[in-house]
């Protein structure tokens, strides 16, 4: 029972009335405001700052519900950028991978704090297509099949379907030489690392050594079908730059002594073709297959590890990024 009273034309009336009252309601209203969970579109306010730490010259309110997608439209929109570029976002160390809210809660942040959001685009070069050539060099060579620029960019070297090599000068784009020696179409070129020769393999299974003049140093035979793929030992691994790997049709790998003119290892580990064969800056050789694997061989020729992952295309690319290979896979004409 509850006692109430009220004034009623200026008379004071009491009474009483029996009244269900719920005092676990307003308990459980207090906690459902003292919990520490918040509402994901609390808005906060961000000042955004690039990597040297200068911010925009203005905050903007958003939302913790926001995404990675939202920042990106809003930092792009906020440098007025004529392209859309991506970038990524940090709250001190912590990355914004998903929400505002998820980053957020790896923080010690306060909702009186404006938020400081480090962007950083995640695309340093800019790609552009090519709408045109800057100069053309005529050739009444036939279909070019490969080329391969020396160390210093004065020379490039060039293989044809009409089984010859030429050489050209890059300042005044002529021919410097035309090297006749090979009896198939040449697949392959390559500069050694002091620019001191070029050497170009082919479908007649011989690999030729030439000077930067032009004139043939040697050949090197051993492959029994198409040497596809050539590279050198890196410079900084070995200063006469005598070494030279080769993969062939054949399904083997040889490492050859240019300056003896004689193969010191042959690799017969691989199952089909070996498209590619690339060097490694840390001495290590890298060879893909069409048998859909990459292996990797110390320089002299045992197998350190073998990566297999591709499903069922014909390996034909390796590159190299520091200590990192990485490989794509595609359908290849020399299979």
């Amino acid at each position: 029972s509850v006692y109430l009273c009220c004034l009623r034309n200026n008379r004071i009336i009491n009474f009483t009335t029996n009244v269900s009252v719920n005092m676990e309601e307003p308990e459980r209203k207090r906690k459902k405001l003292d919990s520490s969970e918040e509402p994901a579109s609390q808005s906060v306010i961000v000042s955004f700052v690039n990597t040297g730490g200068e911010d925009l010259g203005y905050e903007v309110s958003m939302t913790k519900a926001d995404t990675k997608a939202t920042l990106d439209t809003v930092i792009n929109k906020a440098l007025k950028n004529a392209e859309f570029r991506p970038y990524s976002f940090y709250i001190g160390q912590i990355e914004i991978t998903e929400s505002l809210k998820e980053a957020l809660k790896k923080t010690s942040y306060k909702s009186e704090n404006v938020v400081r959001i480090q962007y950083r685009p995640e695309a340093v070069f800019e790609v552009r297509p090519l709408t045109r050539a800057t100069s053309t060099i005529e050739s009444n060579l036939g279909e070019i099949l490969c080329l391969s620029f020396s160390p210093d960019g004065q020379i490039l070297g060039t293989g044809s379907g009409d089984t010859t090599v030429q050489l050209w000068d890059t300042t005044t784009e002529t021919p410097i030489a035309k090297c006749e020696g090979h009896k198939g179409w040449v697949l392959c070129a390559a500069w050694s690392p002091d620019g001191s020769f070029l050497a170009s393999g082919g479908m007649d299974s011989t690999i030729i050594v030439w000077e930067k003049d032009g004139k043939e140093r040697g050949r090197l035979k051993g492959h029994s079908k198409w040497v596809i793929s050539l590279s050198w030992e890196p410079q900084h691994l070995s200063a006469q730059c005598v070494r030279l790997a080769s993969s062939s049709k054949d399904c083997t790998v040889r490492i050859w002594n240019v300056g003896h003119m004689k193969v010191e290892t042959v690799i017969s580990v691989h199952t089909d073709t070996v498209s590619k064969v690339l060097w490694g800056g840390s001495g290590l050789l890298y060879s893909g297959s069409h048998d859909r694997s990459v292996k990797v061989w110390n320089d002299k020729g045992k197998l350190v590890k073998s990566l297999e992952g591709h499903a069922h295309l014909s390996l034909i690319h390796i590159c190299r990024c520091r200590r990192y290979a990485v490989c794509r896979s595609r359908w290849s004409p020399y299979h």
